[in-house]
Parts: C-alpha cells; sequence; structure tokens
C-alpha cells in the first residue's frame, strides 16, 4: 500500500507541519515521502504521497507525478494496466517508466473519467489540473483502497488515514458519537451504509465514485459504476471452461511484482487453489 494526502483552497502552506505529516503516514509507504505545491491567486493546492515500491522500483515512478497539466498521487495498484499501456501507446502516447502509476495518469490525460471504468484493481488516486486549478479523487469498485476527505470554508483535505486529516487541519476533529452508536448497536457492517466516520467533519468516498473539487464551485460526487448482474444461459462446461479461464487470467494479472510475492495460506479450498494457480504461472 502507499499513502496519499492534500489539501487544495485557501490556506497558508507554511502552516503545515511536514515532518510530522511525514511520519503520519510512514507506516503505509516507507521507500519515499515526496510533496508538491502549486499556487495561483489566493488558491494553493498541496500533493503528499508515502510509496511502498511493488512496481517499477526507480526513482521514475516516486510521487507526486507529472503529466503534461496534471500532477497525481496514488494509493493501490492496476492489474490490467500492461494491456492499457498497450491501447494507449497504439494511441500515440509514450511512456518513461514501467509503472502501473503512469498508466494511471496518461489514461486520465487520454480518457478523463471514463479512465476510472476501464481500470481493474484497487486504488484511491488524486489528480490535479493545473489549468483549472481543480481536483480529482476517484476510489475503486469496492473500496478496496481507503479515501477520507473533509471540506471547511471552501478548502478540501483528503488523505488514507483520519489522522493526516487532523495534521492538515491543524484541529482534531469532535468524534462522531452516533457512528459509534452504530457499531456497538448494529454491528460493523452498518458502518458502510453511510459515508460517516468516527469524525463528524470527515466522510469517505464512496466505492465507485469520483469527486470533483474547484476552488470557485461546490464539490461534484459521480458514480461511474454499478454491480449488475445479467442472467445468461450456458451449460455446466461451458461455465467451468469460463471460470477456469477468468480466474487464471486474473491470477497472472495480479501477480505482476517487481517484488518477491509470498501467500498466506488458512488449509481452505480456496486459498490453495490461489497458490496452484499462482505456482503454476510463475516464472
Amino acid at each position: 500500500m502507499c499513502g496519499i494526502a492534500g489539501v487544495i483552497g485557501e490556506f497558508d502552506p507554511d502552516n503545515m507541519n511536514y515532518e510530522k505529516i511525514k511520519q503520519s503516514m510512514f507506516n503505509r509507504g516507507p521507500n519515499f515521502f515526496g510533496h508538491k505545491i502549486f499556487k495561483k491567486d489566493k488558491f494553493t493546492c498541496l500533493l503528499f504521497h508515502s510509496r511502498l515500491s511493488i512496481i517499477d522500483l526507480s526513482s521514475l515512478s516516486n510521487q507526486p507525478l507529472d503529466y503534461e497539466n496534471f500532477c497525481m498521487v496514488y494509493n493501490g495498484e492496476i492489474y490490467n494496466y500492461v494491456e492499457l499501456k498497450k491501447e494507449l501507446q497504439a494511441l500515440g502516447y509514450r511512456f518513461k517508466t514501467s509503472s502501473d502509476t503512469e498508466v494511471v495518469l496518461i489514461a486520465f490525460d487520454c480518457w478523463g473519467d471514463k479512465c476510472f471504468e476501464k481500470f481493474e484493481g484497487m486504488w484511491s488516486v488524486a489528480i490535479f489540473d493545473k489549468r483549472t486549478f481543480s481536483l480529482k479523487l476517484s476510489r475503486d469498485r469496492f473500496g478496496e483502497k481507503p479515501l477520507y476527505y473533509s471540506v471547511v470554508n471552501n478548502t478540501l483535505y483528503f488523505a488514507s488515514e483520519t489522522k493526516t486529516i487532523h495534521l492538515l487541519k491543524n484541529i482534531r476533529d469532535k468524534v462522531n458519537y452516533k457512528q459509534i452508536k452504530r457499531l456497538l448497536v448494529n454491528g460493523y457492517k452498518s458502518l458502510f451504509k453511510l459515508n460517516e466516520t468516527y469524525y463528524e467533519n470527515i466522510k469517505y468516498l464512496e466505492p465507485s465514485t469520483s469527486l470533483h473539487f474547484s476552488c470557485k464551485s461546490k464539490c461534484e460526487k459521480k458514480k461511474y459504476w454499478n454491480f449488475s448482474i445479467e442472467s445468461k444461459k450456458i451449460s455446466l462446461n461451458d461455465c467451468k471452461d469460463f471460470l477456469s479461464k477468468k480466474f487464471k487470467d486474473i491470477m497472472i494479472k495480479k501477480m505482476r511484482s517487481d517484488v518477491p510475492i509470498s501467500f498466506c495460506l488458512s488449509g481452505g479450498v480456496d486459498s490453495n487453489l490461489l497458490l496452484s494457480i499462482a505456482s503454476e504461472n510463475s516464472t
């Protein structure tokens, strides 16, 4: 995993405690920490990233990452980045790294919000547009990667963890006792029926959702994907062949890594099946 954080709006970046922010994000990515500042008139955008290197271990893939008019901080892994990269290269794009990070940013440059529909993987991402001085947040389909945000006085704060948002705002938000009651009375699953957190002024971005923030307009959220089931009659053998091929394809994509891969086995059928497929397709 990696850690992302940032602020956009009217604030003084000199009041930030950069060392404490770095320390709060270190547990999410110890390999590199970077930040960038952008200013326009009375507005400022500040982006932070702590990196856990998995794909393309070179410094070229450190973040925040720039491409043309965009700057991005990203946490996650796009499993089909190799296929998307070939598609983008066919359209004339050129790449400087072998990372999925660069593919995410160039895909956004090419397709805009439509790129999120093309991604197969898990992510939380923030993309800053230097031309319009606006920010795009996006979270993966099932919310595997965390992304919290808070809007105060036309300023947006976001981070992978709430503790970093407290440091960005330089205050500790009030505890949301309603959320604690939901947990105690209704259990863990009830927490995700609303986008509230354990703090009153901090929310989490819902899965399958993107958020657009401009200093001169309101937050706009959009659902880019909805789960649906299509009924189709097929034979049992066709179903077996389809599942077998799909399962192997997914496993091969998820095994793309520039660091060693390990498995934690529970002893059940599912975990041993994963290990079996991985062993057959490892190089």
